[in-house]
């Protein structure tokens, strides 16, 4: 059964890119862009894995992170950023971000943290 991936992107091209790379790599996900569709997203289905542009309006910085860690604690949380912040990726993976990556994101990386 492949893995199951939530992505939340409000930059359509950036969301675009995703779709295309991940399904072409055979994952099952389903894409939004919005944090708050991707709580009510949670609340009907499980993922293995979400990633998120932190910078997506109504997410409120690494607030979301941990929103998402509570709507589905066994679920892997990915942050991206176009930020090179390296205080917001401490803030990321304090809030319980498993990784983090600025934009645009690497598919091989990527890839291998999946």
């Amino acid at each position: 059964m492949p893995y199951r991936i939530l992505i939340v992107d409000n930059d359509d091209e950036s969301r675009s890119f995703l779709i295309e790379t991940m399904k072409a790599r055979g994952y099952d996900l389903d894409a939004l862009n919005s944090s708050e569709d991707a709580l009510a997203a949670l609340k009907k289905r499980e993922y293995d894995l979400t990633v998120i542009d932190i910078a997506v309006p109504d997410a409120g910085g690494t607030d979301a992170i941990a929103r998402l860690r509570q709507a589905n604690p066994d679920a892997i949380v990915i942050v991206m950023t176009a930020s090179d912040s390296k205080q917001l990726a401490v803030d990321a993976m304090r809030a319980g971000a498993y990784d983090y990556f600025t934009k645009p994101v690497k598919m091989d990386d990527l890839g291998v943290v999946i």
